[in-house]
């Protein structure tokens, strides 16, 4: 190669001896490569029969079971990885060995590296490459609809063209629904789910060191998995494709001190002025990785002073989030996702890395650090008013929040901050008159609402509207009290407004949506809406008053 190319890796294609290496603007390099499996045999048997290995090596690797020997073997062809995966036990196979063999060049997804002798990538660990990348979403009448024939075209990230039809663009990277045939691109992908973000996937392709195309169409602990494999690859530490994950026997009283979920302090329904919420910063992933909680350190407590894989992994992450923060917060939000995802995924009996005694200490933790968090607040003076799993709300003087933060810190190891202020905060009931833990609403410093559990997505959008005005009549006020008021008094006229409006609306206020598909409720039941043919008028009137009913249940009776 004598001149030397310069280009951000987009997609790369395993060939016999190498890989094709696709870079933006349509560029591409060809470089020579094999690819690693690692095989686990009883003895070693005459790999050299088969005609695209080109070499083996018997090694000494760490794992779950144990020391386990494993032969490395290097393909010629990545094709010939089913024949082997048929006859052996294989593992190591994530990252892929496509992956694998990428990174030992030096050619990292979505890094500008230059070509030309040795591969050097030139752009830094958190810069996102220079490229165009193009979403294509569809919509029908009724909003969001991958069958539609309205179409949006979003060119990194900013809308650049809607229209009905197939659209017609060139770019590096897209993400396609619909009829997408004019659309040029280095890669073209159908996005996994409907509430797709190609940037985020993008951003978790990088942290991940994976092929976007390895990502996409799986869950974002797919990106979590391989972001820890790395970790384990580095340390010899065998991961096999199927891994055993049976919990060890437990005495009855074990059963009920272990398998307990987060902690939660219910609420005393109300308007409470002048409240705070403190939540722990990615509570769960800083647990593991400040107890150093991995699955290989789930039976031991000794690791010699060094992180487990999780806990490593884990900790990359949460730097890379903080570097983010503040600059790119949709970024940040795509890391932060892969970081709620690693505690679920270290007690998920499939997960590579999980292991159900590591999930129960976590949560173990995580009590008794929000149950440290409430005596601390309370001894400082501080009326605590709800609790659930990461998050305090608490009544009590300004000045004295910040050392009451400092002290948690110091007493939990975890870092905390204020989420919202509040100049009143409201907590409701259930329909049976209980406290509800995780439905309330507050205005915040400046006036804005924050809302959780009152706006369902499978709500008709006319009860959206209703709930909609009505929180905007509360959020006009300072005081509780005043907001609480406000509310009442808007709820009788809006009430009957939005009865109206169940017979003579517009046919998008009937629409709700279930798991993604638009339903009417008709005279003869529920449809799919594809095409509006009516609505129940008497079904959506009912539904108003009984959301009415519901919030009036808030609003009174003691609070």
């Amino acid at each position: 190669m004598s001149a030397k190319l310069r280009g951000y890796v987009i997609d790369a294609i395993p060939i016999r001896g190498g890989i094709r290496v696709l870079l933006d603007d349509f560029k591409e390099v060809f470089l020579k490569s094999t690819f690693p499996i690692y095989v686990a045999a009883e003895s070693p048997p005459d790999f050299f029969e088969h005609p695209d290995v080109s070499s083996v090596e018997e090694e000494e690797w760490e794992s779950f079971e144990g020391p386990v020997k494993l032969y490395h073997v290097e393909l010629e062809d990545i094709g010939a990885l089913s024949a082997f995966r048929r006859k052996f036990r294989l593992y190591n196979t994530t990252p892929s060995p496509l992956a694998q063999a990428l990174v030992r060049l030096n050619v990292l997804p979505f890094r500008l590296v230059e070509f030309g002798g040795t591969p050097r990538v030139l752009s830094g660990p958190n810069d996102f490459p220079d490229i165009r990348y193009v979403e294509v979403r569809r919509y029908s009448w009724f909003g969001p609809d991958r069958k539609g024939k309205k179409y949006r075209v979003f060119l990194n990230g900013e809308l650049a063209e809607e229209g009905e039809g197939s659209p017609k663009v060139s770019c590096d990277v897209a993400y396609c629904e619909g009829e997408c045939g004019g659309v040029r691109a280095v890669i073209k992908l159908r996005p996994r789910s409907r509430d797709f973000s190609l940037k985020a996937d993008i951003e978790r392709s990088l942290v991940a060191r994976a092929l976007l195309r390895e990502i996409a169409g799986s869950s974002i602990g797919k990106a979590l998995t391989i972001n820890e494999a790395w970790v384990a690859i580095k340390r010899r530490f065998a991961v096999p494709d199927a891994k055993v994950n049976v919990e060890r026997p437990k005495t009855l009283k074990e059963l009920i001190e272990d398998d307990r979920a987060g902690l939660i302090v219910f609420p005393r329904p109300g308007f409470y002025d002048a409240a705070y919420q403190l939540d722990f910063t990615s509570m769960y992933p800083s647990i593991i990785v400040s107890r150093n909680i991995s699955p290989e350190n789930a039976h031991s407590k000794a690791s010699g002073g060094q992180l487990g894989i999780v806990p490593e992994a884990l900790k990359g992450l949460l730097e890379v989030r903080q570097a983010l923060k503040g600059v790119d917060e949709e970024r940040a939000d795509a890391v932060k996702l892969m970081l709620v995802a690693s505690f679920g995924y270290l007690g998920y009996r499939n997960s590579k890395f999980g292991r159900v005694e590591a999930y129960e200490e976590v949560t173990r933790a995580a009590r008794e650090a929000l149950r440290e968090a409430i005596g601390l607040a309370e001894k400082r003076g501080f009326e605590v008013l709800h609790g659930i799993v990461d998050s305090l709300t608490v009544r009590g003087p300004r000045e004295g929040l910040e050392g009451l933060i400092g002290s948690i810190e110091e007493a939990t190891g975890l870092r905390m901050r204020v989420d919202a202020e509040y100049d009143w905060v409201a907590f409701t009931r259930g329909l049976l008159g209980e406290p509800h833990p995780q439905r309330y609403f507050g205005r915040v410093r400046g006036g804005a609402l924050k809302v959780r559990g009152v706006i369902k997505a499978n709500q008709p959008n006319l009860i959206k509207g209703f709930l909609l005005e009505l929180l905007s009549a509360a959020s006009r006020e300072v005081r509780g009290e005043d907001a609480r008021r406000a509310m009442l008094d808007a709820l009788p006229s809006l009430t009957e407004k939005y009865v109206r409006l169940s017979a003579d609306g517009e046919p998008l206020d009937y629409v709700m949506m279930v798991r993604g598909t638009p339903y009417v409720r008709g005279v003869g039941g529920f449809y799919r809406a594809y095409a509006y043919r009516g609505h129940d008028p008497i079904y959506y009137a009912g539904y108003v008053r009984r959301t009415a009913k519901e919030v009036r249940g808030w609003l009174e009776d003691g609070i």
